[in-house]
């Protein structure tokens, strides 16, 4: 269940039919190593919040990332370069000048606040916000529009595996309901670790909702390895934040899904390449969990669990992390 990249992948046919990924390459003749030979679902979306460009501390244009992703099959892309006493002030122009909406790949804008304790990502802002503290940061990024949609999310990046926070640190702050399980570009020498803090919040009934993301600073090597899939209604910037809001996304490092939803009183996991199903989660007696060797499966809901979850994986180092459902806020 750990963040894990696997750079050579030779599914077996059986699960399902890849391309061949050493033949793929972007518009710049760059390999793409990536399980990018799975045609997404419908009505799914992909997508990265948290990418660098030469703004702050990666060497290429913006202008380059958007590309190489939208060569990959990406759907929107949030560049979120540094914003801190190094790099203060790097939007000289709008993200969403870069949106092709005709090949439907959308930009939104956003910024990694990023201060000495802390790195927080702020997605769907139109200005600068200079870093402080967690509340600090998290307050200023969060922001609904008149109507009472979702115009912004933040999300806390690497909490464990860079930052080194825990559960003390976190648990009263206010509006922190998003944080990364699996961060690319910081995982190598502390591989679960922000997953583990994640199932320990939500064992203390915290209601958070977990991001894989690439943390691209480098085109060759970083993109693509860890995203998240929204089942948004468009893809528009007010309808995927406001399906990540509601918790209507998963977050993956390859393996794929056709749906991880309540149905009929049943958590049911569908899987494209997936092989292991784990359910986990805390009732009235406690913790809980449970195995299936299988593509698909179901936990019932009848035990009145304060939460379920779900952690897809296979025997190519993939996995796939399905949102919380918090049974007591069900209709």
């Amino acid at each position: 269940m750990f963040c894990i990249f696997s750079w050579t992948f030779q599914p077996p046919e059986e699960i399902i039919p890849y391309k061949d990924i050493d033949s793929v390459t972007d518009a710049g003749g760059v390999n793409i190593l990536y399980a990018f030979g799975i045609e997404t679902p419908p009505g799914w979306l992909r997508g990265n919040t948290h990418t660098h460009s030469n703004k702050s501390d990666c060497k290429s244009e913006p202008e380059e990332f958007f590309a190489h992703c939208k060569s990959m099959g990406y759907d929107f892309l949030v560049i979120s370069d540094h914003i801190s006493t190094e790099f203060p002030h790097w939007k000289s122009e709008p993200c969403h000048d870069l949106s092709d909406t005709d090949a439907g790949m959308l930009c939104i804008d956003g910024e990694e606040m990023t201060s000495t304790d802390n790195h927080t990502n702020g997605i769907g802002i139109d200005q600068n916000i200079l870093p402080g503290t967690i509340q600090e940061n998290l307050s200023a990024a969060v922001d609904t529009d008149p109507s009472g949609g979702i115009s912004t999310i933040a999300h806390l990046n690497h909490p464990v595996s860079q930052s080194l926070l825990t559960v003390g640190n976190l648990s009263s702050l206010v509006d922190f309901k998003f944080m990364e399980i699996c961060n690319a570009g910081t995982e190598t020498g502390n591989a679960g670790a922000d997953e583990a803090l994640w199932k320990e919040l939500l064992d203390e009934q915290k209601k958070i909702y977990g991001f894989a993301s690439d943390d691209a600073h480098d085109l060759s090597e970083d993109a693509g390895r860890a995203w998240i899939m929204v089942k948004a209604t468009s893809r528009t910037k007010e309808a995927i934040l406001g399906a990540i809001d509601q918790g209507h996304f998963y977050a993956t490092t390859g393996v794929m899904l056709n749906h991880c939803e309540v149905r009929n009183g049943k958590l049911s996991v569908d899987s494209i390449n997936g092989e292991h199903i784990k359910f986990m989660g805390v009732d009235p007696q406690g913790p809980f969990s449970g195995d299936y060797t299988a593509r698909s499966a179901e936990y019932n809901l009848d035990r009145n669990p304060y939460y379920v979850s779900a952690v897809i994986t296979n025997d190519h180092d993939e996995t796939a992390w399905c949102q919380p459902v918090f049974v007591n806020d069900m209709p």
